[in-house]
């Protein structure tokens, strides 16, 4: 009978649950380290930069574990290569977190003059032919826009990125020390 509550029952089927749980496991990106060979946390012209991506697994047990897990990046901006495109992960076993123990690596292209943003692609590929794919986005080079403040409660600073934000321009925020800066040693 097909009326509501009979042999077929009624309501939506998950059918990604239907047909993966037990085979499959649910992955999450959930986190970039990065590791820049200048050591100030940003990506120089010509600078290498290591990644490790983290990713995690859900602790639902009608899923499975990730197993023989490999990550590789890539990217389509001209100005970033990708030096070190693949590194392997391991297992993801569910509830639990893993990353990249080597790690990937780009460099910003040397004759890129201002900052921007560029997007990157992390595909996790496992056994069971299970692929997962998700993108993550940063700031390479110096933008034209620098702001600067030693604001502590951040209000001002929060009034201003939010006008730039609105007018889509690529900036960064830099905190001023409260003891403020040696100009003198600077010059």
């Amino acid at each position: 009978s097909f009326a509501p509550g009979e042999l077929l029952g009624s309501g939506r089927v998950d059918v990604y649950r239907a047909l993966g749980a037990g085979i499959f496991p649910v992955i999450n990106l959930d986190s970039v380290v990065t590791i820049d060979a200048g050591g100030d946390g940003r990506y120089d012209p010509g600078e290498n930069v290591d990644v490790h991506v983290h990713f995690s697994n859900t602790d639902d047990p009608i899923w499975a574990d990730a197993q023989n897990c490999t990550l590789y990046l890539s990217c389509n901006d001209p100005l970033v290569e990708i030096i070190q495109d693949e590194a392997y992960v391991g297992n993801i076993a569910l509830g639990a977190m893993a990353h990249n123990s080597a790690p990937v690596s780009f460099r910003m292209h040397a004759d890129s003059t201002y900052g921007h943003y560029v997007k990157f692609v992390a595909t996790l590929r496992g056994a069971e032919n299970y692929t997962y794919v998700s993108e993550f986005i940063l700031m390479v080079g110096y933008p034209e826009i620098v702001v600067a403040s030693q604001d502590t409660n951040s209000v001002v600073i929060g009034k201003v990125t939010e006008a730039f934000d609105m007018g889509q321009y690529i900036y960064d925020v830099v905190r001023i020390p409260e003891e403020g800066f040696d100009l003198q040693r600077m010059r």
